[in-house]
């Protein structure tokens, strides 16, 4: 889904940067041009860094499948 018109960065593009290590709206601006238009973008932008940060630093489900009875 496209999430800034003016430049065409949809939330898959987003969230690739956002992997490779940008982290902040500013970086995001800076590589992609995103919310630098007219700016209708920012919010949702912020809103994927936010849970794209949030999906990292959860703690992960416990794999009760590979401990072995005793």
């Amino acid at each position: 889904m496209y999430i800034c018109i003016c430049v065409g960065v949809t939330e898959s593009d987003i969230k690739g940067h956002i992997k490779d290590g940008l982290a902040t709206m500013a970086d995001l601006m800076y590589e992609t041009g995103v919310a630098l238009g007219c700016g209708m973008c920012r919010l949702d932008v912020e809103r994927i860094i936010m849970h794209e940060k949030a999906c990292k630093t959860a703690p992960q489900p416990l794999n009760l499948a590979i401990v072995k009875p005793f």
